[in-house]
């Protein structure tokens, strides 16, 4: 038994010992994945905010050149059309009070609008990206400078440790508890720093979520075309109709310049308003080829703007099926945790276990070394017994031999008091003075005789009690004894009981202690899935880093994207600028042109 359960011991150890060392590597490698992962956490952090920066920047460009700011641009150019029809209709002198003050006031409103929805965007995308760029550096900076205290902190245990070493054991042991320590605090700094990197992600994944579904909201607002079968916004269509009107307007001033023609007697003034009109309406119709190409170009950028946001929409995909693959490792994180946990417990209990059969053990050896010793001691008294009980035989047989002696010496000493008697009821009655001295003398001797033989019969009575004394003390420590050796089988069959549990304990203990290697055995195998699964992490961190490549790579393109929307932007807003200032000085010249005419009207 002790050399079975030594050689479980040794072999439990054994085994113990090599889970603490296939452990220790694994809490190394797994500290070193973890602050590799933590690198390329904190690089694809700062790549998604760029790029959510960058969709931000592009939404902003996409509705600063959407629809409804192109139908802004459509009324400022049709501005010229309603004023240029206004001058048409002037020529009839009904229609020059009522149509042109509320043309021209539509006019400024339009304009007005234009320009203040431009520079509300410009201002808009202006704040914005300052904003973002300011929370990028400040981001920037503190995990940075989080990095490098990490680092510093890193190094000057690293240094510390390896300045320790070279000292003695003890002051090692210190050293190590002391970096031990320092590292607890560190990595649960690197948990809470994780952890509020999570709620940063969640919540930009909510806005990502909430901008889904405001796009997803915008697209089903369009409004489908009967005549196209495309969908058009109320902007799209409103721009439509004026670019109708437009047509309109100018088919009736050809049709007008073509009437006015025929008649042949005409003023120089009217010849000279009528070459002025063709010129705005050649300018017209520049303008209107203009706008054209203006928004062909526009369209070719909203497809671009529009593919651009499908291909993020992709890396958004992507982004955030590797954000289900990090829960998933840190799903794995905490499984492995659990079972780091599980195997100290485990080992806890082995130990604990470990510990209650050497007790057992012990306890084992001591109480088998009590029953020898009990067993020893019974076997002496037994034998003390059988001596006791033949030595009182042969007293008893010695007894009852004096005894029977005894009695013989009485029946001969009543057998000599009879004749005692019967001479002296012969002496009662002398014969003769001389017979009756001689007997007297004899009877004094018989009587000395008879005393004689009193006094000894008194001490062999003495005797005799003192024999029966001791025969019933001799009676009576038997039945002691006999009181000690039930006692003592009682105690045997205690103890007998007592080593029937204990043999049961022990075979609980044994099933436990396989119960216990079926659970190693098992953590074993789970250790093993966790390198496995290591192993794939490690995989996809490499994996992880390639996309990170390609993100910034990605990035830099849409910031070089983002600075050509801006310079176009900027490109536009100084033509619409100089449109805008054309189309004044064209209004000043029109209502110039309609005054002449209504001076030249009332002359003729």
């Amino acid at each position: 038994m002790d050399t079975f359960t030594r050689q479980l011991k040794e072999e439990y150890e054994k085994r113990l010992h090599e889970l603490r060392r296939s452990l220790h590597g694994e809490k190394e490698r797994y500290r070193q994945l973890g602050f590799q992962y933590k690198q390329v956490v904190t690089q694809l952090k700062k790549v998604q905010r760029d790029n959510r920066g960058m969709e931000n920047q592009l939404k902003a460009l996409r509705k600063c050149a959407s629809c409804s700011h192109l139908d802004q641009r459509s009324k400022s150019y049709n501005a010229l059309n309603e004023l240029l029809r206004g001058s048409a209709a002037a020529l009839q002198p009904e229609d020059i009070v009522s149509g042109g003050s509320f043309n021209r006031d539509n006019e400024l409103k339009a304009a007005k609008l234009a320009n203040s929805n431009l520079q509300q965007c410009v201002d808009k995308l202006q704040s914005a990206l300052r904003e973002k760029s300011r929370e990028v550096a400040l981001k920037e900076k503190y995990y940075n400078e989080a990095i490098l205290e990490r680092e510093a902190q890193i190094t000057q245990l690293q240094n510390e440790l390896s300045a320790q070493q070279t000292k003695g054991h003890t002051s090692q042991s210190m050293a190590q508890q002391h970096a031990q320590m320092k590292l607890d605090m560190l990595l649960k700094e690197r948990n809470e720093l994780l952890d509020r990197i999570t709620r940063l992600e969640e919540a930009n994944q909510n806005i990502m979520h909430n901008d889904f579904q405001n796009e997803q909201h915008e697209e089903r607002n369009l409004i489908p075309s009967e005549k196209d079968g495309k969908e058009y916004c109320e902007y799209c269509r409103n721009r439509k109709q004026s670019w109708n009107r437009m047509l309109n307007a100018e088919q009736s001033l050809n049709y007008y310049l073509e009437k006015d023609k025929d008649n042949i007697g005409c003023s120089p003034q009217e010849i000279v308003l009528r070459d002025r009109i063709q010129e705005l309406s050649y300018s017209l119709k520049m303008e209107r080829e203009r706008n054209k190409e203006m928004e062909n170009t526009l369209k070719a950028e909203n497809n671009k703007l529009r593919n651009d946001y499908q291909k993020l929409y992709g890396q958004y995909e992507s982004l955030t099926l590797e954000l289900s693959k990090r829960e998933s490792a840190r799903v794995l994180e905490s499984n492995v945790v659990h079972f780091e946990r599980q195997l100290k417990n485990l080992t806890k209990q082995n130990e604990i276990s470990l510990q209650k059969c050497a007790d057992l053990e012990r306890a084992k050896n001591l109480i088998l070394q009590e029953k020898l010793e009990q067993l020893k001691i019974n076997e002496i008294l037994r034998k003390r017994l059988t001596r006791l009980e033949e030595d009182q035989k042969e007293k008893n047989k010695n007894y009852d031999m004096q005894i029977e002696v005894y009695q013989e010496l009485i029946k001969q000493k009543d057998q000599e008091r009879g004749a005692l008697i019967a001479e002296l009821y012969a002496a009662a009655h002398p014969k003769t003075i001389h017979n009756s001295l001689k007997e007297l003398g004899d009877d004094n001797a018989n009587a000395m005789e008879h005393r004689k033989l009193l006094k000894q019969l008194q001490e062999i009575n003495f005797e005799k009690d003192k024999m029966a004394n001791k025969i019933t003390n001799l009676e009576l420590e038997c039945q002691s004894k006999a009181d000690q050796l039930r006692a003592k089988s009682k105690e045997v069959e205690t103890e007998i009981v007592l080593k029937k549990s204990l043999h049961d304990d022990l075979s609980k203990a044994r099933t436990m202690l396989l119960d216990k290697e079926s659970e190693i055995h098992d953590l074993n195998n789970g250790l093993k899935i966790a390198e496995v699964k290591m192993m794939k992490l490690e995989t996809e961190l490499a994996n992880a880093i390639d996309r990170l490549q390609v993100e910034r790579t990605i990035g830099t393109s849409l910031r070089a994207t983002l600075e050509e929307l801006e310079n176009l932007l900027r490109e536009k807003n100084a033509a619409l600028f100089a449109a805008s200032q054309d189309r004044q000085h064209c209004t000043s010249e029109i209502q110039k042109m309609k005054e002449l005419k209504y001076d030249m009207q009332t002359k003729l």
